[in-house]
């Protein structure tokens, strides 16, 4: 795996004489990544990368042009460096090779032989990165973690606190199992594979110990009143060396390295470090620490995850840990399955696992119950055709997803994730939540899958691969005893095959209809002798009569409102279209009159993103109501931020213009940014060397905003209606009974 980027010097001063290349020369160097990733509210989230040559050594920053996915903190590496070309001359360095293409420069702002370019990364070993549970037996996670005063400054949450929320065994009313700890979190949303205990995670209280206010990192200087990459990592060189030569403490028998800050000026809630190679670093700004969650989605990016996603939401699965916040929730399917916590039930990855026309019947457990909890489709039966991968997990508010929000639970989840188990992209997206008696339609994979039926502990999925759109006799599936159209009838069942036999082969003559009941083509067709022939999707004449219609040939028939299909993709909705369409969470009007509210269906606020839906909450009621998406930045009048806390609440609407007491780090939008300002705009790297002397964490690239996309149908579709002119009817069995049992499977 190669690629180019750009070399900075995380360190005192580097000249080109000290790497082992002279002028015109290229040079080959070896070291372990270390891979960040770093939540901002202000939407700059990303990945920082640093190269280290040796345990607890200086680091090379690395500066992509895009996100890499596919390299981890541990990956041993191979950087071959080059000098810059000489239209660069003014950095100081001189050379005859050419600038790689895409490649950006910039010195860093630590003088002009500090910076090289890296003209190829090799990953030589990516076996020492990630914590993923493949194998049998159980993983022990090992951790120090830290509580450190910093320049008089404490954490909002003394050693004690911080213990009854990480291990078992530290409150009075001990509950085990039962509570709410960090131990617990790891060994029950992992089924018992990954083990957090006391013996091998412990807490160093260093709230009697000053850290100074001011030092240096490799003759860089940090300061406790700012938080970029020189006082990230000087802070954790000093507690390291406190801890080996004051504390005696074997440091090296801990890989996770856990820092519990006090409230500062750090712009994020917390920074981990993608996979763990001989150790890895996570940062939680004190707030937060309070909140298990948070924590646990860093400690999932130690494991080697990244974040779960919705479409142009990098946050937006709120049913995972490894996405938005809140709440105590496991990880997604697909994340559980990368990870190797979580098996398939099914993994339908070619055409024998999932054959054409043959309805498949799966029970799936709410994932807390069974680790062995999904549905995996794969239709590789594509051929060279891309295509995307779908998973199907059934979630209730139950074990450790008691936290799950109302908008991901009683439902089956479908998510997108293309990669394999082992390689490929690291991040999942979220599709939507299926309701009883709804459809799911892959047109790409073609293929349904039908939400059938539920009780408070496991959901009925039927799934089906189709071929065509309808079944003809044409085709010859109308006597192969395959439901080829997945509509649920199977040959002569079906109308489309209904009062037939197979035809015999036709006679040469002329063109014109002789009415004998065979459709002899190419001299009849439906247009000229509707009498023998049945009618083909693609000859422009729409028959209802005869089972066309608007959902299986939208080429030759218009959207009718009243033909019971609801046909998105030309503009029906459940707000233009109700006789057709049902309501659908997502489609952007709020169908109260049929059920829809804030509670099953509520639209983000703004500048939240963690849920999708169409109904607004309720503002002025005087009550904030955050479990539908209320906070101050969408209702002020129900939840105004408190200032003068000393906590800078910008999820919630403080900055440092509306409180400056509170939020010190200075937040400007990018209209009003300018060298020389104090401020390093992620657009002001190599440009402005006064304001940038180094790249903060976080904003190595800065990708951007996707161009909206036209409006696609959606797949989740409502139950299949008959087709006109009788009225629509549904096809799928009732819900549960009072029991809990469930109805009977519907024919195949």
């Amino acid at each position: 795996m190669k690629r180019s980027a750009m070399l900075c010097w995380l360190g005192a001063l580097l000249v080109a004489a000290s790497l082992p290349f002279g002028r015109s020369q290229t040079a080959t160097i070896t070291g372990e990544m270390e891979v960040n990733t770093v939540h901002v509210p202000r939407g700059l989230e990303g990945e920082t990368y640093f190269v280290r040559l040796a345990e607890e050594s200086a680091r090379f920053q690395l500066l992509f042009n895009t996100p890499q996915d596919d390299i981890y903190t541990g990956d041993e590496v191979e950087l071959e460096l080059v000098a810059a070309s000489p239209e660069y001359a003014e950095y100081g360095l001189e050379a005859s090779f050419a600038l790689p293409p895409g490649t950006v420069i910039s010195d860093g702002g630590f003088g002009p032989n500090s910076t090289f370019l890296v003209s190829n990364i090799t990953v030589k070993d990516s076996g020492g990165g990630k914590d993923f549970a493949y194998g049998p037996g159980t993983i022990n996670i090992t951790s120090i973690t830290w509580l450190p005063k910093i320049c008089g400054k404490t954490p909002p949450l003394n050693v004690e606190a911080f213990k009854r929320q990480w291990l078992n065994g530290y409150r009075a009313d001990d509950l085990g199992k039962n509570q709410t700890t960090m131990e617990n979190y790891y060994n029950e949303c992992s089924w018992g594979k990954l083990r957090f205990d006391n013996a091998s995670n412990v807490v160093v209280d260093l709230t009697d110990v000053d850290m100074p206010c001011v030092g240096t990192y490799n003759g860089l200087p940090w300061d406790a009143n700012k938080c970029d990459a020189p006082e990230l990592y000087g802070w954790m060189k000093w507690l390291t060396d406190y801890t080996v030569n004051v504390l005696k403490i074997d440091i090296k028998k801990y890989k996770r390295r856990v820092m519990i800050m006090p409230d500062n000026s750090c712009p994020w809630n917390g920074m981990a470090s993608i996979g763990c190679g001989s150790f890895c670093y996570t940062w939680i700004k004190g707030p937060y620490a309070m909140t298990i969650d948070t924590i646990f989605h860093e400690l999932g990016h130690n494991l080697g995850l990244q974040h779960s996603t919705s479409p142009g939401n990098e946050y937006g699965d709120g049913s995972c840990a490894m996405g938005g916040c809140c709440g105590i929730r496991c990880f997604n399917a697909p994340q559980s399955w990368r990870a190797g916590l979580a098996a398939p039930i099914a993994n339908l990855d070619n055409s024998t696992k999932l054959p054409v026309g043959v309805w498949q019947r799966y029970v799936l457990p709410t994932t807390p119950i069974n680790e062995t909890n999904f549905v995996r489709i794969s239709p590789s039966w594509l051929g060279n055709t891309s295509y995307s991968t779908f998973f199907f997990s059934f979630r209730q508010a139950a074990g450790w997803d008691k936290g799950l929000m109302s908008a991901y639970r009683g439902g089956i989840n479908v998510h997108v994730y293309n990669g394999s188990q082992f390689t490929g992209p690291q991040k999942s997206e979220y599709q939507g939540l299926m309701l009883p008696g709804t459809k799911f339609n892959e047109t790409k994979g073609k293929y349904i899958v039908r939400f059938v039926n539920k009780n408070t502990t496991h959901a009925i999925i039927t799934l089906c691969r189709y071929e065509s759109w309808t079944e003809a006799w044409g085709a010859g599936n109308c006597t192969d005893g395959l439901d080829n159209d997945c509509n649920g009838l199977v040959d002569t069942a079906d109308p489309a095959c209904k009062g037939r036999i197979p035809p015999a082969p036709p006679a040469p003559r002329a063109i014109g209809c002789n009415n004998d009941g065979t459709c002899e083509k190419p001299f009849e067709t439906a247009i000229n002798c509707p009498a023998d022939c049945e009618p083909e999707c693609g000859d422009g004449l729409c028959e209802y009569a005869r089972g066309e219609n608007a959902e299986v040939c939208p080429g030759d028939c218009p959207a009718v409102k009243g033909d019971c299909y609801c046909d998105r993709g030309r503009g029906e909705t459940a707000d233009n279209t109700p006789e057709d369409c049902p309501p659908l969470c997502g489609d952007g009007f709020c169908d109260r009159a049929r059920g829809e509210d804030e509670f099953n269906c509520r639209k983000p606020a703004v500048g939240n993103g963690w849920t999708v839906g169409d109904c607004l909450p309720s503002c002025g009621n005087k009550v904030c109501d955050t479990d539908v998406g209320e906070w101050a930045g969408s209702c002020r009048s129900d939840c105004p931020p408190v200032c003068g806390d000393s906590y800078c609440d910008s999820f919630r609407g403080e900055n440092t213009w509306v409180c400056q007491a509170d939020c010190k780090y200075p937040m400007r939008t990018p209209t009003t940014s300018a060298c020389g300002d104090g401020f390093c705009d992620p657009r002001e790297v190599g440009v402005c060397t006064r304001d940038c002397r180094f790249t903060p964490p976080g904003i190595a690239y800065v990708a951007k905003p996707p161009s909206p996309s036209p409006p696609v149908p959606s797949p989740f579709l409502p139950p299949s209606p008959s087709p006109p002119p009788g009225p629509c009817a549904d096809k799928d069995p009732p819900p549960p009974d009072a029991a809990g049992s469930f109805s009977p499977p519907p024919p195949p």
